[in-house]
């Protein structure tokens, strides 16, 4: 982790006492997360992080696995990584830096793949994201099995680039209950993040490898698919995992075809370990959903600088207790289902039941895109809010909406995101002890004065989780409204997996509404002209029970 890339931004806490035991070259792992968190993908040449990262090493090398070209890093047998992970977490909020807000977990148990009822580790997980109000960001997991295509590999090469992206995905698809999440990826409390078939490398050399998915907007074939606990949207958002090739078969009757593992690009471009004493230069490419997690990790540091400027600036009001949970409800504020992968999934999925569920599956929430959070325009405002609210309450927000498009027929786009940290039962089977609820005062949504209509996402599956995101738009109808009026929403508390729910609930919302941008609506300029402050609650009243 000394690699010159890192430019020494890195304090490393060895409270377990594991860095004896590595050798030369082997600490590969924590030095690639620690790259793209602190630069991104290398061939970006992206501006590094100015601050320090903390790493706590939770993981050591087995002893008895390890050979030249790899190091399998593990917990002892006589010890828990529960514990670890509980004692470092602890360390962070009672012995060190009290202001953390994010916590990178880019590992996972491939051997605990989640079936119904989460892990001991993912109970861990959010019952410390709710102790210490902390957002883990959490990889989904990679399957890393051949993949059996279901036709041979000299009929998948006669079709063309969008029919091999609809067998890779039937293949995948055939064996989607071993593509599951595994711990503590089902974890209710963090954000879990998948990995899209995407990164900044440019063109490379073929080599008797095979690109199976011509679309960059799809996500992984080796990112682990949902959904969560209680059929919850997992994982919640997407982030680039690197171009994963497979191995060209020997034969064209071969069907069954496996990773590629090599270094070299496609992928990744990040800082490794080298193998010779004082080589802190050595760069390779790599891909999977730990390096999305860490890129998302990235981004949330990016979210979270860009709130403290606000704040300093005198245009947020975020207290310290909130600031993990609203950066919760932004990283997911940003996602979006790529309109390609939809195409390609409806495609395969021939058109189930439940679609949106189905689809939800696969890209959950979707890919977020950072510049669309992080940048305003005058065609497109966001507001945001936080709370603590408990049982039995509900909190109104008064959204106002823009002079210049009442009475107009243009299209329009209305994006919401309520996300919170519940506590947790153990003994209850539902586990969450707190159920919020984000809704129109005036139901259903197209009955709003913005008469819009939901777009992605089941309506009931965006309430399983801790993150409600919803997509709505409008364009058939005129926006039936006056100057001066506002869209009014509700978010609720209920008790879930508890009858009394003794504890106040952090919870963030954002607002975003935008027009198209060749329309000359100023919409941030009257709406930000409305609100002197981001986000105004009015004091909260009972529900009528």
């Amino acid at each position: 982790m000394k690699h010159q890339a890192l430019n020494g931004n890195l304090a490393i806490d060895d409270m377990f006492g594991v860095e004896q035991l590595y050798q030369q070259g082997e600490r590969i792992h924590g030095t690639s997360m620690a790259s793209l968190i602190m630069r991104g993908d290398l061939s970006a040449d992206e501006t590094p992080l100015t601050k320090a990262l903390y790493c706590i090493p939770v993981l050591q090398p087995d002893t008895n696995r390890r050979s030249q070209n790899t190091v399998v890093e593990h917990v002892p047998d006589d010890e828990f990584l529960e514990e670890r992970i509980l004692l470092a977490v602890q360390r962070l909020f009672e012995s060190a830096d009290s202001t953390i807000k994010l916590i990178n977990l880019s590992i996972g148990n491939p051997e605990q793949v989640f079936t119904h009822t989460p892990s001991p580790l993912a109970r861990l997980i959010d019952w410390l994201s709710f102790r210490y109000r902390v957002l883990f960001l959490v990889s989904a997991g990679n399957y890393t099995d051949s993949l059996e295509l279901g036709i041979s590999y000299g009929q998948w090469r006669k079709l063309n680039a969008d029919e091999k992206t609809s067998a890779a995905l039937t293949a995948a698809n055939n064996n989607q209950l071993q593509r599951r999440l595994i711990s503590p990826a089902e974890a209710f409390n963090v954000l879990t993040v998948g990995g899209m078939h995407q990164d900044e490398a440019g063109t490379y050399s073929v080599a008797n490898r095979i690109d199976l998915l011509s679309n960059l907007t799809i996500p992984s074939l080796i990112s682990r698919l949902g959904h969560g606990f209680k059929r919850s949207v997992k994982p919640e958002i997407y982030f680039p995992a690197g171009r994963q090739l497979f191995n060209e078969p020997f034969t064209d009757s071969q069907s069954n075809i496996s990773l590629n593992n090599s270094l070299s690009s496609p992928g990744h471009k990040v800082a490794w370990a080298g193998s010779a004493q004082g080589d802190l230069h050595k760069i390779v490419f790599t891909r999977g959903t730990s390096n999305a997690t860490a890129l998302a990790t990235r981004a949330a540091i990016r979210v979270y600088e860009e709130l403290e400027q606000l704040i300093a600036q005198g245009e947020a009001q975020i207290s310290n207790e909130l600031m993990a949970v609203t950066i919760k409800a932004l990283m997911v504020h940003g996602a979006r289902q790529p309109q390609d992968a939809i195409n390609s999934f409806k495609e395969m999925l021939e058109g189930p039941r439940q679609l949106k569920e189905a689809l939800a599956r696969y890209m959950g929430y979707g890919q977020v895109d950072l510049n669309w959070l992080l940048r305003n325009t005058q065609q497109r405002a966001t507001v945001i809010g936080s709370g603590e609210i408990t049982q039995n309450q509900i909190h109104e927000y008064r959204f106002p909406l823009p002079q210049a498009l009442a009475g107009e027929k243009h299209w329009r786009k209305l994006v919401i995101t309520l996300a919170w940290f519940s506590p947790i039962n153990t003994n209850h089977a539902n586990l969450r002890e707190a159920k919020l609820e984000l809704s129109p005062a005036t139901s259903p949504w197209d009955k709003t004065p913005l008469v819009i209509q939901r777009m992605q996402s089941d309506h009931n599956q965006v309430k399983r989780g801790t993150v409600q995101h919803e997509i709505l738009e409008g364009a058939k109808e005129i926006s039936a409204y006056q100057d001066g009026e506002e869209l009014l929403l509700h978010i609720s508390c209920k008790p879930d997996a508890t009858q009394q729910l003794d504890e106040l609930i952090p919870y963030s919302l954002a607002v975003t509404l935008e027009v198209k941008e060749d329309v000359q609506i100023p919409i941030y300029q009257q709406i930000r002209a409305k609100i002197q402050q981001k986000v105004q609650v009015t004091t909260p009243v009972r529900i009528k029970l």
